[in-house]
């Protein structure tokens, strides 16, 4: 302790002996005015300190489980950006590697399921999928401008719909 922490001390302690506290107070609870027996009583009982306490630290507790349970929502948000962005980094990457495929502009043309996996295209990303009319199970993906419909079990035909 340095000598400008003592004096601090001995200045405080002084000044409570030259003007003693005044110990008459009012409880911070119900009110009632009270002789405290002590310097540091702030409340007239133990019930009125425990309510003053208990009121004092529940809007605390509930920020803070109101804090936790924002940052739950946030970091859950931030999951499904960050899904959703490797969702569209997929759907682009597809996109840029039917781009490089010869298609014929007026019929589509026609590609090995396997090959196209080869080249990087994942058939689980996709803009939609519409229901192929006239038949009862079958589908079209759509990716950006084109779309690929099963032909065959192992066989896609893909057609541009910005040339049509």
């Amino acid at each position: 302790m340095n000598n400008e922490e003592l004096r601090k001390k001995v200045d405080r302690l002084i000044e409570k002996i030259e003007i003693p506290p005044n110990r008459d107070r009012k409880c911070l609870y119900c009110g009632k005015s009270f002789y405290a027996h002590n310097l540091s009583q702030l409340s007239c009982s133990e019930n009125c300190y425990q309510s003053y306490y208990n009121e004092r630290k529940r809007p605390l507790k509930e920020l803070e489980k109101l804090l936790a349970k924002l940052k739950a929502e946030q970091d859950a948000m931030d999951e499904i950006k960050r899904s959703q962005n490797t969702n569209e980094n997929i759907l682009r990457r597809n996109i840029e590697i039917i781009d490089h495929l010869t298609i014929d502009p007026l019929v589509g043309t026609q590609y090995d399921e396997d090959s196209l996996t080869k080249l990087g295209i994942d058939f689980a990303v996709y803009d939609f999928r519409e229901k192929v009319p006239n038949t009862l199970n079958s589908f079209e993906l759509v990716i950006g401008t084109y779309r690929l419909t099963l032909i065959d079990p192992k066989k896609l035909l893909i057609k541009n719909n910005s040339q049509q």
